[in-house]
């Protein structure tokens, strides 16, 4: 039997379903295509896998969280969705910055695909298609998506919500306004703040099913989403509570945001507190200080929320003028950074810099599909459409604006822009085509006064003199250890602000090179264009101390504890000063009084633990030893970015090294006092907690000498000369057991090292010529005839 020729143009052609997805797949390809090229170029700039900021905020949370911590040890800061994620990715293809970045392109790509959906219920096919390529072309979409952030989830979420919203719409059961209440709390728990936008969605539902169904219908179904919504927060709020031990519904970084947008030294656009280097124990401090009391996370939050209110209702000429400042800077072209400087890298992709398209012409073209789409002359169930993506941006805008502004915090809004946008392109084409040029004069009546305020700059906003960037950089170069890199950049943000805070790493980098001198002479010069740094006082200290000058480094310290009274790093560095002068107990007080007033501070409890130590106080140096060892350590973090990126640079002594040092002396002590099992015990956990201790393994090597089980004195013995193979000692000791073992060759060898090395060590020259003598002896009676 013979079958006709299959004509493809004519199938494909009467099938617009399948021309549809061939569209979706070739401008899919197209989105993910410019993603990937920008992904390749961005791999050169520095911060890829040097992390900084709030990436790295999340980066640390998700390892710690991947390896094991899944719920932590504290209330959630910030909402936990994004480092969950992050850390699936980081458990399933291991600790990759490429792959991230790569998944959250593709769901870029997917925000496409809803973007075009939206657009087609909305409007039409031809504003769908428009939206698709805007979309698939938007530089800040690809900027987003290609940094460890959360936001281009938001765009994904928002999306989807209000689609899915309009499609329940039509066939509104129950499970259906679940599913969308789902999509909420997905997004809630991603930011918080698009819960605010939950009672506009209920408006909308009343207008879209008021002449349609009975108030108690409309009702149910507002309430079956809103449970949607609490089913995926509850067990963040429940595991708040439980972990925490605190109620907190998702997170508690709210009311810290709220005042840093509502204060009278407010701009509404940087996250800047009473200084640009602030940490949250910054906040904690000063709610606890003015509150007198240990505050929870929770009352922390709710302090300055009320901070924030009181700032408006007691001025409210200045909170007015603030708020249309950040709505102003809301509808702005300019792209407000909050952790990069946005310009300053678009430097590393050619790609971001050619593509036109940007907030300059979205925003008022978007402003002005708005309106044309509400002049309409539509039914008025399809107002209610258009209402819905309309009432839904400017409830989260006012989000934004309530706390402050930044491109990232705008993102969300730009997709519903984008389709307006489209719409206003498309409506002016088809008046054109069809000859109503009078349709030019209203469309430009509200595009033009639109374009002027989204262009203008009433702020003296710009792109800077990027040297802040420069500083960014020079920490990313810092961390990565190339120092000259870093004080090239350090320099370059000094020429472009000579109140940069670069000298204070400029004295870090002089400082690990070795040059005290050059590094002290930094440190004062932060000083002059910043006498409040305490951290330059700090690093003072710490020169002063090396270079033998204890009482001046006292007084360093304590300038830098008046400035910030629950500086961790300046206790330290007095209690050093104070014990380098002999006078432990003034050290012991200092150390005390830090414990006593600052939470988690393991660095004071093992300096006070040496202290008892020296002393021969051994009971009071083991209960702060075995307080440090028997605290649960966790990777889980609070927003202490300085901390987090500072902990390889000079001054620093982490936990897990303070925690091995800890075993190793109790190791010591109870050595000391003949308890074997306690110091085999605690010399063990040391070589665990830091591998490479080679002082640890030499005195569990020891140890196991003494015990006669010579097969892991040998082994922990080999370890301490292979980690550190320049110390005659651990030669000395390997000798000595292999010579205990019968092994005399190899203790020859081991002795012959040590001399090598230190050519005076008269024990390891004596101990060769014992065992030259027994191999001398032996060789002899293994002669034949010899007796």
């Amino acid at each position: 039997m013979n079958k006709k020729p299959v004509n493809l143009k004519k199938d494909m052609s009467g099938n617009p379903r399948k021309r549809e997805f061939l569209l979706l797949a070739f401008l899919s390809i197209f989105a993910f295509i410019l993603r990937f090229i920008y992904l390749l170029e961005i791999t050169k700039n520095p911060h890829f896998s040097t992390l900084t900021m709030d990436p790295l905020y999340h980066d640390v949370w998700a390892q710690s969280i991947a390896n094991g911590d899944l719920l932590g040890s504290e209330v959630f800061f910030r909402a936990p969705f994004y480092p969950y994620f992050l850390a699936l990715v980081y458990k399933i293809f291991g600790h990759s910055f490429f792959i991230p970045r790569l998944i959250q392109h593709l769901f870029g790509v997917a925000s496409c695909v809803l973007i075009y959906f939206l657009a087609k219920r909305l409007f039409n096919k031809t504003v769908a298609i428009i939206s698709f390529i805007i979309t698939a072309c938007y530089g800040m979409f690809f900027y987003f998506e290609a940094e460890l952030l959360l936001d281009s989830f938001l765009v994904f979420f928002n999306t989807l919500l209000v689609l899915l919203l309009l499609r329940t719409k039509d066939d509104p059961k129950l499970k259906k306004w679940f599913f969308c209440g789902l999509v909420l709390g997905f997004s809630a728990i991603t930011r918080p703040n698009v819960l605010f936008c939950i009672p506009f969605i209920w408006l909308w539902m009343y207008l879209s099913f008021r002449k349609q169904l009975h108030l108690q219908k409309i009702i149910i179904f507002a309430a079956v989403f809103l449970l949607g919504t609490i089913i995926l927060i509850f067990p963040i709020t429940l595991r708040n509570a439980i972990v925490g031990k605190d109620l907190v519904f998702i997170s508690s970084q709210g009311g810290v945001n709220f005042y840093i947008g509502n204060n009278e030294n407010s701009d509404g656009m940087s996250a800047i507190f009473y200084k640009s280097d602030w940490e949250y124990h910054d906040f904690k401090y000063l709610a606890e200080k003015q509150e007198e009391r240990e505050l929870k996370p929770s009352e922390i939050s709710r302090f300055y929320y009320k901070k924030g209110i009181e700032f408006i209702l007691k001025k409210p000429q200045l909170s007015i003028k603030l708020l249309l400042k950040k709505l102003y800077l809301f509808w702005n072209r300019f792209e407000i950074s909050n952790n990069q400087d946005i310009y300053f890298f678009k430097r590393y992709s050619l790609l971001i810099r050619i593509l036109p398209l940007g907030f300059w012409l979205i925003g008022p073209l978007g402003l002005t599909g708005m309106i044309l789409s509400l002049r309409e002359k539509r039914k008025a169930k399809t107002k209610t459409e258009v209402f819905l993506p309309i009432i839904f941006m400017l409830s989260y805008m006012v989000t934004v604006v309530l706390f402050f502004v930044t491109a990232r915090f705008r993102l969300p809004a730009i997709p519903f822009l984008i389709i307006f946008a489209s719409f206003g392109i498309f409506w002016i084409g088809d008046k054109l085509i069809k000859g109503e040029f009078s349709s030019l004069k209203t469309f430009l009546l509200f595009f033009i006064p639109a374009f002027f305020l989204v262009n203008s700059n009433l702020y003296d906003l710009g792109k800077g003199d990027f040297s802040q960037a420069h500083f960014s950089l020079g920490n990313v170069y810092l961390k990565r250890g190339d120092l000259d890199r870093a004080l090239k950049e350090y320099q370059l943000s000094i020429q472009k602000e000579p109140l940069s805070r670069a000298r204070l790493n400029r004295g870090i980098i002089f400082f690990k090179k070795g040059d005290i001198k050059k590094a002290k002479e930094e440190f004062l010069e932060e000083l002059k264009v910043d006498p409040y740094n305490q951290k330059a006082y700090n690093n003072l200290s710490v020169i002063s101390r090396l270079e033998g000058n204890y009482g001046e480094a006292e007084k360093w310290a304590q300038k830098a504890l008046e400035l910030k009274p629950y500086y961790k790093d300046a206790v330290v560095n007095l209690a050093l000063a104070q014990k380098e002068q002999n006078d432990l107990t003034k050290a012991k007080s200092t150390l005390t009084r830090g414990l006593n007033q600052l939470e988690d501070f393991p660095q004071a409890g093992f300096l006070l633990a040496t202290i008892y130590q020296k002393e021969e106080n051994l009971d009071s140096a083991i209960y702060w030893y075995e307080k440090l060892t028997s605290k649960k350590t966790t990777q889980q973090v609070i927003y202490d970015l300085e901390s987090l990126f500072a902990k390889d640079l000079p001054f620093r002594k982490g936990k897990e090294e303070i925690l091995a040092y800890s075993n190793f002396n109790l190791g010591v002590i109870f050595a000391q006092k003949g308890d074997w099992d306690k110091a085999e015990l605690n010399f063990k956990e040391a070589t665990e907690g830091k591998p490479d201790f080679a002082e640890a393994h030499l005195n569990l090597g020891l140890l196991y000498d003494g015990l006669r089980n010579y097969p892991k004195a040998l082994y922990h013995l080999t370890r301490a000369k292979d980690i550190d193979s320049l110390n005659p000692v651990y030669h000395y000791n390997l000798g000595l057991v292999y010579a205990k073992s019968n092994q005399l060759y190899r203790a020859s060898e081991e002795f012959k090292q040590s001399l090598k090395i230190d050519p005076d060590f008269k024990l390891a020259e004596r101990k060769l010529k014992l065992i030259d003598s027994l191999l001398q002896i032996l060789n002899q009676k293994d002669k034949p005839g010899s007796d």
